[in-house]
C-alpha cells in the first residue's frame, strides 16, 4: 500500500512539530533555570542594600539613604516581575 505524498508530508510536519516542541520545552526549562539564579542574586543584593540602607540612616546620609531605598525599590519591582513569568 502506498502513501500518498499529503500523507508524508503530514507525518512529515507533525514530526518537524513535536521536534520543534520538544526543542522549546527544553529552552523553556533552561531560561527557568536561568531567572530562578537571577531571582537568589537579588535577593541576595536586596539583603545587602538592606544593611546599607540602614547604615545610611544611622549616619544622617539623606542623599544615600534615598538612593539606596531607590534601588532597592527597583530591585523588588524586578523580583516581581521576574515571579511572574515563572508562574505563567
Amino acid at each position: 500500500m502506498e502513501k500518498k505524498i499529503e500523507d508524508v508530508e503530514k507525518d512529515d510536519i507533525e514530526r518537524y512539530i513535536q521536534a520543534e516542541s520538544e526543542k522549546t520545552s527544553k529552552e523553556l526549562e533552561e531560561i527557568k533555570e536561568e531567572l530562578k539564579k537571577l531571582t537568589e542574586r537579588l535577593s541576595e543584593y536586596i539583603s545587602f542594600l538592606d544593611s546599607e540602607i540602614k547604615l545610611a540612616f544611622e549616619m544622617g546620609d539623606d542623599k544615600l539613604w534615598i538612593s539606596l531605598t531607590n534601588k532597592r525599590a527597583i530591585i523588588l519591582q524586578r523580583l516581581t516581575e521576574i515571579a511572574q513569568i515563572l508562574h505563567k
